[in-house]
């Protein structure tokens, strides 16, 4: 008898380990993003426009507006005549920060067009509540050169933040990062100008609730930078 009962309560035991691991992976799965509390982690891939050339040109005549990131990667020049812009991204999407330009070659790139990357989403559609006031607003998209030479005589424009909850930390604005020597001819001292912008911070969506912890930040203005020229992290072999 005595055998039975020890028998029993080791399965007892046994069951009862097995269902505190059972709940403690489900607590562990439901976490909310820290992307954005209140959204459900993402399940979609980001959409991403990809164009690998020999060289690539786009005439002063065309428009591309992209809704995703665009990486266009080539051997030879890029030229930018005409106009990438990226659309705005949609109040509460599951990707909700702006759309990114990086043009990037072995060579040279040119731009006597625009380059206008995506504004960020804002964190939800519909009214300010208590459930979405902890949610984030996309961050503003960046525009990224990479080349041996840039020459930038047109503009490139980071996008606006979007705006998060009413209580969330505010998005920031996209930047302008240029890696590779600038020509002479560029606009690089006009970084504050049309020549090269970051976004503007991003703001919220109503005022915040009272009792519910506010971050209250607003949020960071893009920045221009100007870095080295790296083949391999721009994508090509040595």
């Amino acid at each position: 008898m005595a055998r039975h009962t020890q028998l029993l309560v080791l399965l007892c035991l046994s069951i009862g380990l097995g269902a505190c691991r059972s709940h403690s992976a489900t607590q562990e799965a439901s976490e909310p993003s820290r992307v954005s509390a209140a959204r459900s982690p993402a399940t979609t891939v980001r959409e991403v426009e990809r164009i690998e050339a020999a060289t690539w040109t786009l005439a002063a005549t065309e428009r591309k507006p992209i809704a995703g990131d665009l990486l266009v990667r080539c051997e030879g020049d890029i030229v930018v005549d005409g106009v990438i812009e990226g659309r705005d991204r949609p109040a509460g999407d599951v990707h909700p920060d702006g759309a990114t330009i990086r043009l990037v070659s072995r060579t040279r790139i040119i731009v006597r067009g625009t380059l206008r990357a995506g504004r960020g989403g804002d964190a939800h559609a519909g009214s300010p509540t208590v459930d979405n006031c902890h949610m984030l607003g996309g961050r503003g998209g960046d525009v990224i050169l990479e080349a041996p030479e840039v020459l930038l005589v047109g503009a490139a424009l980071a996008g606006d933040g979007g705006r998060s909850g009413a209580n969330a930390a505010a998005p920031a604005g996209g930047d302008v990062i240029i890696r590779g020597q600038v020509l002479p001819d560029s606009t690089e001292t006009r970084a504050a100008s049309a020549g090269m912008v970051g976004g503007n911070g991003g703001g919220f969506l109503g005022t915040p609730f009272a009792g519910v912890p506010a971050d209250g930040r607003g949020g960071n203005g893009g920045n221009v930078r100007l870095e080295s020229w790296d083949p391999q992290r721009a994508g090509f072999s040595p």
